[in-house]
């Protein structure tokens, strides 16, 4: 055992704070960074044991994998001297075990507990993680409220193979795969979990219930003297109603608590984020917080009129429902406190937009029907808007002084921002000075002398401040970066994954670099502005399956609806009278294939169909849906190019089809990936990932359908190489040195001779990469930004085109040389909107074709009276 002053590593042991069976846990010093951290070290005892080491591996892979307010933060998991450790956050409070040994907790402060602890296990959830082990032990209420959810070491990490559950995990001294045992903490654990059985997310739903009974009613639900009836009571009996006048519990809680409690579960909630949302609702209904529109109102009213009418006489309560008709009618018929007003009335894409000093005029940057971009101003005294002297560009900031901060140049990249050369040029016209390449948001600071940009570097996005100064960096990506009206904070979108929208807002101190994090994680989150008083940043986002919003974020991370609308919203600014800058938006991802000289065919099935590949004969598309229609889920579709319904595989984001078509590789992304061969007839999938990789950017299947070759990354290289891997479970081989430039929309197209690999090299640029492994070609004469497309069917020549172009320009060359020229031209009939083809893919003989297209359009609104 460690004691007060040991040194850790570059830990310094400050105190013991806990001893389990699992490890103990100090208050230790960061020596390097001076912060204190909760420390978590195996036990000596344990090291040695099998078991106990890939509990404690399997819980920093599942609280490292979650970026979430409600959830313990992992800063490092490593091994010191042979023993492993995990440091965490470190969470002063109660846990809430403490908090009920004084008895049931008041209403309002049960409602805001549970509604922060479903809000992690949604996010927990969405990304495949249960628990399995809730009780109050775990959860820890830091002195300001904060929830945090504690050790992740019984949670499995899971993804859908053959079916929509996955097995159950073992008791701690059994071995991973064993079914049929018992794991979890008699009293919380759900009646499939008391009998050995199946173990999915609604489970934690259960624990959940009975920890949401005990702050309110002050006991467990299924207490019973001996573990076994206690286990008997858990599979049989229902837990003990509360008295039916407890003015506390009124109907929704007890439905709340009754479903999650349900035996079977199918009874209880299909998504634990349609159980965050229920008690979400019902917190801001106890605490009374702000209502924003009418239909809310129409919400709260009538279940307030059901709680009175039970404690009123029946004459009372008739006259409270007649003066709530008479107050609805009321507000009904008031005049609207919000007014929007329509700005632009062409068709394409609106990208940003500002308010000028002013606060009344507009600059904003548009590409109307399919020409590039342009800077626009539109004064409030005139109903058109007049295009700058300026080049192609978008609009990032003003400064006070009205110099304009560009995009010059800008392409549109995934999931759906732009990158292009930072410029600065004044809000008159005029040639921009450039300043910095690969940029994609930037911003004033306070004084209007330094910016602080957003931009890409490395296969990282960095945020710098000044620029050329780094602050912050993701493997992610950035987004809309804004300055406080004092200068001294800057708030923007952090989105752990490098193709979601899925994020969440993060402030940042410009002058010690340290950030935090505010408010939930979004699974869309897009627009962001700071509100004329500094305490809140207004953002536009939306929850699973929900249209996007616009949200206030206040510096405690409170949130508050401000306002909603048909379709898609995103914010772009507020000025200093509060009226708000906003674009709806119309945004998809299709599919268009076509056969020789005949007509285009569109197979979008829902409203995000990404291309993954195109069979050899042209009669499939492979594809991956990830948009609203299936909740911002990864789902892999096979389709027949004559417009038959698409067939669905299994989740997962697609890649590649087989030669023979019976089989097509997905990678479920959510860490750690995994790879899958889905079975495009029947079957169950088959995951064929390695414990050596960590990471799966592309993959495809070599010619003989044996092997595949596949682009990613061990767990100790932070840059991606090509392998070759033998069907169905050989170990992956290197077949390249690190530094390979892949996304998870690019292909690795194989030669049908099977010799190379076509994929971009450390300098962006295409290279042929042996699949013997001897030394790669670099391509002559093409410059960064192509991409490859296929080969010809005698491996002599290699297709490649742009990807931001418009129309696109399919190019064949000799690779030898890189000669060549235009073999095709793809071009849609309605350009509007549309900025390049994220993907195509060619037949086998060159004469046919699949292509994605994202299409962007947007109508600009001035809203007023939003707060």
């Amino acid at each position: 055992m460690r004691a007060a002053g040991d040194q850790f590593g570059p830990y310094e042991i400050v105190a013991l704070l806990g001893k389990g069976a699992m490890g103990e846990v100090h208050r230790a010093r960061d020596t390097r960074l001076m912060r204190e951290v909760a420390l978590k070290v195996l036990p000596d005892s344990l090291l040695h044991h099998r078991t106990s080491l890939e509990r404690f591996e399997r819980e920093a892979r599942s609280a490292s994998a979650l970026n979430h307010p409600n959830v313990v933060t992992v800063y490092e998991v490593g091994e010191i001297e042979g023993t492993p450790y995990l440091a965490m956050e470190l969470i002063e409070g109660r846990t809430l075990r403490e908090m009920l040994r004084s008895g049931s907790l008041s209403l309002r402060k049960a409602i805001d507990i549970a509604a922060q602890v479903v809000d992690a296990l949604a996010a927990a959830h969405a990304r495949g993680i249960v628990h399995r082990d809730l009780k109050p032990e775990n959860l820890m209420v830091a002195s300001e409220g904060r929830v945090k959810v504690l050790d992740f070491g019984l949670a499995k990490l899971v993804g859908s193979l053959a079916a929509d559950s996955w097995p159950q995990a073992p008791d701690v001294d059994s071995a991973p795969t064993t079914p049929g045992t018992v794991l979890g903490t008699v009293g919380y654990m759900s009646p499939e979990q008391a009998r050995g059985q199946t173990v999915e997310f609604r489970s934690d739903q259960f624990a959940f219930g009975a920890l949401f009974y005990e702050m309110l009613a002050g006991r467990p639900p299924f207490r019973r003297p001996t573990l076994a009836e206690t286990l008997t009571a858990i599979i049989r009996d229902e837990p003990e109603p509360f008295p039916p006048l407890d003015p506390r519990v009124d109907a929704p809680v007890r439905w709340i608590i009754d479903r999650c409690l349900a035996k079977d579960p199918e009874d209880r909630y299909g998504s634990t984020r349609d159980l965050a949302r229920d008690l979400t609702r019902l917190r801001d209904e106890t605490l009374h917080s702000e209502i924003s529109s009418p239909s809310l109102a129409m919400t709260v009213v009538p279940r307030a009129l059901r709680r009175l009418r039970r404690r009123l006489p029946l004459v009372a309560a008739l006259a409270v429902v007649a003066l709530a008709c008479v107050a609805l009618g009321w507000w009904s018929h008031r005049e609207p406190s919000v007014r929007f007003e329509r700005v632009t009335f062409r068709r394409g894409t609106v990208w940003s937009g500002r308010f000028a000093s002013d606060g009344r005029s507009i600059v904003y940057s548009a590409a109307w029907e399919g020409q590039p971009f342009q800077v626009f101003q539109k004064h409030p005294e005139s109903a058109a808007s007049v295009s700058l002297a300026l080049p192609p560009a978008e609009v990032l900031a003003l400064s006070p002084s009205g110099d304009l901060a560009l995009l010059v140049d800008p392409r549109v990249i995934p999931p759906g921002r732009t990158t292009g050369v930072l410029a600065l040029a004044p809000d008159t016209g005029g040639t921009p000075r450039r300043i910095r390449e690969d940029v994609q948001y930037a911003d004033w600071d306070g004084e209007g002398r330094e910016l602080v940009v957003v931009r890409a570097a490395g296969g990282k996005t960095l945020l710098e401040y000044p620029v050329g100064k780094t602050l912050y960096e993701t493997a992610g990506w950035l987004s809309h970066v804004r300055v406080s009206s004092d200068g001294r904070r800057a708030a923007f979108l952090d989105h752990p994954s490098a193709i979601e929208t899925r994020g969440f807002v993060s402030l940042i101190d410009l002058a010690s670099g340290k950030r935090e994090r505010l408010g939930p994680e979004w699974p869309t989150v897009d627009g962001l502005a700071w509100n004329p008083s500094g305490r809140e940043i207004w953002i536009s986002a939306a929850g699973e399956r929900e249209l996007r919003s616009i949200y206030a974020v206040g510096l405690s991370g409170r949130v508050r609806l401000l306002g909603m609308g048909p379709g898609r919203l995103t914010l772009l600014d507020v000025s200093g009278a509060g009226d708000v800058l906003l674009a709806r938006e119309s945004r998809w991802f299709g599919i268009a294939c076509a056969e020789g000289d005949a007509r285009e065919r569109d197979v979008t099935h829902l409203d995000s169909s990404l291309l993954a590949d195109l069979s050899p004969d042209g009669r499939h598309v492979l594809f991956t849906e990830f948009g609203e229609g299936v909740g911002d889920a990864y789902e892999v579709y096979l389709r027949s190019t004559d417009g038959a319904p698409p067939e669905r595989l299994g989740m997962g984001f697609g890649k590649a089809l087989s030669p023979d078509g019976r089989s097509a590789l997905a990678v479920l992304p959510v860490p750690p990936q995994r790879l899958l061969l889905l079975n495009t007839a029947a079957g169950p999938a088959v995951d064929i990932g390695s414990t050596h990789l960590s990471s799966y950017a592309a993959a495809s299947f070599m010619p003989d359908g044996k092997r595949v070759v596949i682009a990613g990354g061990a767990a100790s290289e932070t840059e991606a190489r090509l392998y070759l891997q033998d069907l169905p479970r050989g170990e992956p081989r290197a077949i390249s040195p690190p530094g390979i430039r892949v996304t998870h929309l690019q292909g690795l197209p194989v030669s049908p001779d099977g010799r190379f690999v076509a994929a971009l090299g450390p300098d962006e640029r295409i290279a042929l990469y042996p699949t013997d492994g001897t030394q790669a070609r670099v391509i002559p004469g093409l410059d960064a930004g192509m991409a490859p497309v296929g080969w010809s069917p005698d491996s002599r020549f290699l297709y490649v085109y742009r990807g931001n172009e418009l129309p696109a320009r399919i190019r064949r060359i000799d690779p030898l040389t890189g000669q060549g020229g235009v073999w095709r031209e793809l071009s849609p009939a309605d350009p509007a909107g549309i900025h390049g083809f994220p993907v195509i893919r060619l037949t086998r003989d060159g004469t046919g074709y699949a292509y994605s297209y994202a299409r962007f359009l947007h109508e600009l609104y001035l809203a007023r009276g939003l707060h």
